[in-house]
């Protein structure tokens, strides 16, 4: 019993201790600041980059956690709809 203890904790515990990707919060800050915007030049400015940018890198997905890499996803898909919004109005 000892020894699953110690093998789950192994496993376990570097995943815990490591740090966030810096660029999960810098998506999440950056769709929120393009939805925040009231027109389309602004929601541009905030978002564009972000949006033509190649996103994720392959490596990526094999290092970071299922729950970043959906946090990436849905900041990367809620700017895009903010500015498809803005130049529908």
């Amino acid at each position: 019993m000892k020894m699953l203890f110690l093998i789950v904790a192994l496993s376990v515990f570097p995943q815990a201790c490591r740090a966030e990707d810096p660029r999960i919060a810098e998506a999440e800050a950056i769709a929120e600041e393009t939805c925040a915007c009231g027109h389309l030049v602004c929601a541009f400015e905030a978002g564009g980059e972000f949006i033509e940018s190649r996103g994720l890198e392959q490596e990526d997905y094999e290092n970071l956690s299922q729950d970043e890499i959906d946090r990436f996803t849905a900041a990367y898909d809620a700017a895009s709809l903010c500015i498809r919004r803005q130049i529908l109005e």
